[in-house]
């Protein structure tokens, strides 16, 4: 299995939505495209029967994959060579099969994003997690300053996030960003979650 192959995966963040049985996914899920876009249109997004989500790796790996489980805000979304991806509230606690895989420990710090209508603006959200690294091992502790943004009119007038983060003396740390539409669902992210891996941008399509 080879390292570009193991980083397919993806995450949708829906409190409601279709996802696909295991049985099904060799049929589903589509092959990596290096270094080529992927256009979702009207005629893409109505042959698929469930939900589904389109991710960049860096600049060269553009999948597309969907939800395989869902429980309650925790979901798992696998890819074609079987790598699996945690997700809780948007954000990425949990990767199993990939060459650079991470860990959340104590993923019950996580801020929820919230919706339009009840997140306080005069507030600044802080959470600090524990953070498990794979190749090589480690074990690292990071701190996260959540910030709204306001309005972002160019993504379908969603509400943007800002998350500050830093690792203490190891030298990773950056920002991710969410979208998140008056559902309080999350559109799109960008998210570092490992020293070795460039930054994550997933875009999400409900079913």
């Amino acid at each position: 299995m080879t390292y570009m192959t193991k980083l397919i995966f993806t995450l949708l963040v829906l409190s409601s939505c279709s996802y696909i049985d295991y049985g099904q996914l060799p049929a589903t899920i589509k092959d990596s495209i290096y270094g080529k876009d992927i256009v979702i249109d009207d005629e893409f997004y109505n042959a698929q029967k469930y939900s589904f989500a389109k991710i960049r790796i860096g600049k060269s790996i553009v999948a597309i994959a969907v939800l395989a489980s869902a429980s309650k805000e925790k979901y798992v979304w696998i890819s074609q060579d079987g790598a699996r991806i945690h997700t809780n509230n948007g954000r990425i606690t949990k990767t199993d099969g990939l060459q650079y895989d991470v860990s959340t420990l104590d993923g019950s710090q996580n801020i929820k994003l919230s919706s339009f209508i009840n997140y306080d603006s005069s507030k600044l959200y802080r959470r600090n997690t524990l953070l498990e690294l794979f190749n090589p091992y480690a074990i690292i502790s990071q701190q996260f300053t959540l910030t709204e943004n306001g309005i972002d009119s160019k993504y379908f007038n969603s509400m943007l996030y800002t998350e500050d983060f830093t690792s203490g003396k190891l030298a990773f740390s950056g920002i991710n960003y969410y979208w998140v539409d008056p559902k309080g669902r999350v559109i799109k992210t960008e998210q570092f979650i490992h020293p070795s891996l460039p930054k994550v941008v997933i875009e999400f399509y409900f079913k």
